[in-house]
């Protein structure tokens, strides 16, 4: 539609005009300035020296050190198939589901011994890829005795929003694992510690652009050794469809509207910090072992927000944070199946190749 050519456009002219991101000194840059510049415009940014004090930076490139501080400690570890935990998937049975990954609780050595050595713990599938990715202030629930190495709070941070952090969180991984594009209601500052993080941002004006649908959801689980998804009964979500890692005439074969998006590359390297606004959409993976401390600080729910919504409902879909409609669950169901659906029955088990 024209309207929501326009809003292309301007995103492009106004907004999200460069395919790259900005950076900025934190030595030189005060808090009020990147506040006004950044936080204030709803701009994404690199921020460098942020972190050049943390002790991580030298000390977690020796993975003996993590161990040795809390290798006993129990931890929250994903597994995947194929290193894509909450994403989008067809099942045998031709049905579109959303996946979230299997989690299982390990000591914190037992998961190095894994990732670094591939010694898989009793039951798991010996191709399953592990991630240190649970959120909701995962390094505050688990990795306690790693707090004197990096802070609890970043200060820059605190100043700018004038608030604390709501959740600190840790993520160790590889090359194999992704996150799907996704977004969240938080105020984000990412400093990677150990390896380099590719980010693909899209303002979250594209979101016309980048193919929300609903999905049942469903979770991966262990049989026998192997993977299998096991369906919840009458639980949907909405989820963005777009793997920014196609090429672009695969891109423009399967989502015809994404010419119209706004993608912003950012590769951020060890002691790089990126500042990553509530909202925006963003696709991550990394390169080799990674290590990464991200804070979530509460969003302003302002005039933005508003805007935000008011674009969703001119693209037909729901306001953020709703639950899908009885109509979009039976498109759902009549697109991609009903498996499932009838809350009398019990979840179904659908094996998949691996």
């Amino acid at each position: 539609p024209p309207a929501l050519q326009q809003l292309s456009s301007d995103t492009g002219s106004f907004w999200s005009t460069s395919s790259r991101c900005a950076r900025i000194d934190s030595r030189t840059v005060s808090p009020d300035t990147f506040f006004k510049d950044f936080v204030a415009a709803h701009k994404p940014v690199i921020i460098e020296h942020l972190v050049d004090h943390w002790g991580a930076l030298s000390k977690w490139d020796d993975v003996g050190h993590l161990v040795e501080h809390c290798g006993d400690s129990y931890v929250t570890v994903n597994y995947s198939p194929d290193g894509y935990g909450d994403s989008v998937k067809q099942l045998q049975t031709g049905q579109r589901v959303f996946v979230k990954p299997l989690e299982k609780k390990m000591q914190f050595r037992a998961f190095v011994e894994d990732l670094y050595e591939g010694k898989k713990p009793s039951g798991v599938h010996p191709r399953a890829v592990p991630y240190l990715s649970r959120q909701n202030d995962s390094f505050s629930d688990e990795f306690k005795t790693l707090f004197k190495d990096v802070d609890t709070s970043l200060e820059f941070a605190e100043r700018a929003f004038r608030n604390f952090p709501e959740a600190v969180n840790l993520w160790f991984g590889d090359e194999r694992s992704v996150s799907s594009t996704h977004q969240d209601p938080f105020e984000n500052f990412y400093s990677v510690v150990k390896g380099e993080k590719r980010f693909i941002l899209y303002p979250p004006s594209d979101v016309p652009f980048l193919c929300e649908q609903v999905f049942q959801q469903a979770n991966y689980v262990m049989r026998d050794g192997h993977f299998a998804v096991e369906l919840e009964k009458d639980s949907f979500t909405p989820w963005i469809t777009v793997d920014p890692l196609l090429t672009s005439d695969e891109l423009g074969q399967k989502y015809p509207l994404y010419k119209f998006a706004h993608p912003v590359e950012v590769n951020l390297k060890k002691g790089e910090t990126l500042y990553l606004p509530a909202l925006w959409f963003h696709h991550v993976s990394q390169t080799g072992k990674t290590i990464a401390v991200n804070y979530w600080h509460d969003m302003a729910f302002d005039f933005r927000f508003t805007f935000y919504n008011f674009v969703r409902a001119s693209s037909g879909l729901n306001s953020y944070g709703e639950l899908p409609s009885e109509l979009e669950i039976r498109k759902c169901l009549e697109n991609y199946g009903s498996v499932g659906r009838n809350s009398n029955a019990p979840s179904f088990l659908i094996l998949i190749g691996v």
